[in-house]
């Protein structure tokens, strides 16, 4: 539980890191847009990685309750 707690601070640490250097820093339109692109497109990923692994497991299982349900007829 500690473990998680650190790596969630440092998650939202960098989201506070980015806002005061976009306060204090003047970055060009075409960087921020790319890191902003970049950034999405990663939890995007993420969030697809994980979703895929759980529907994966899902059709498994349906389809292995599926076969058990169509060889007893």
């Amino acid at each position: 539980m500690l473990e998680a707690a650190l790596w969630g601070g440092v998650a939202g640490s960098t989201v506070l890191l980015g806002a005061v250097s976009g306060m204090v820093f003047h970055f060009k339109r075409w960087l921020l847009s790319a890191v902003m692109a970049f950034g999405t497109g990663a939890l995007l990923g993420a969030a697809t990685f994980e979703l895929l692994g759980q529907s994966i497991l899902a059709l498994l299982f349906h389809l292995k309750f599926a076969s058990y349900l169509t060889a007893y007829k």
